[in-house]
């Protein structure tokens, strides 16, 4: 086995993940995981279902007043979710 330059692990598993054909599930699993974050326990729990296709997540909410006041925040929870993911992959995000 040759040996080659050592590389920091932080930057092969993203490698690693991409190869594996993983980065896309990984990364709907950090975005549900900041949807959570964002929008807080109350309204977290109200959500019944999310979906994350093509730049745009899906939540359907089962609370009209809780889907009423996150409708009228949709784009600074959008912009807080990419902050915490370090990219602009949510580019919409879409309530049911």
């Amino acid at each position: 086995m040759k040996r080659q330059e050592a590389r920091l692990l932080g930057d092969l598993i993203p490698l690693y993940l991409r190869t594996m054909g993983l980065e896309q599930s990984v990364n709907i699993s950090r975005i549900y995981s900041a949807w959570e974050m964002v929008v807080g326990e109350k309204s977290a729990a109200c959500t019944v279902s999310r979906n994350f296709r093509n730049g745009k997540l899906y939540c359907r909410i089962n609370s009209p007043v809780i889907k009423n006041r996150l409708f009228m925040e949709r784009g600074q929870i959008r912009d807080k979710i990419n902050t915490l993911l370090t990219s602009d992959i949510v580019k919409e995000i879409v309530l049911l």
